[in-house]
């Protein structure tokens, strides 16, 4: 595991971070998996912004991987980012 410099395990920084995702899979997970690898402990809220192709799966499956450290909100519709922002 690589962890980033500075970032320590058992003191991890107060905040949660925010991916909002529409329709691109492939970069969400690489995304997820990179940002996990490096503060394994920090929160992580994945927000779908209505997606019609496989992103929800994925967000499911990693959810179910990394457990409660990554919330999933799934919308209904594509609000755009800087809304989905705003929900986050």
């Amino acid at each position: 595991m690589h962890i980033a410099p500075g970032y320590d395990v058992d003191h991890p920084a107060s905040l949660t971070a925010v991916v909002i995702n529409y329709q691109t899979p492939d970069l969400l997970e690489t995304a997820v998996r990179s940002f996990h690898r490096a503060y394994p402990t920090v929160p992580l809220l994945v927000i779908d912004n209505g997606s019609q192709d496989d992103s929800r799966a994925r967000i499911e499956a990693l959810g179910q991987e990394l457990g409660p450290v990554l919330t999933p909100l799934l919308l209904e519709e594509n609000i755009y980012h800087g809304p989905a922002m705003h929900r986050a």
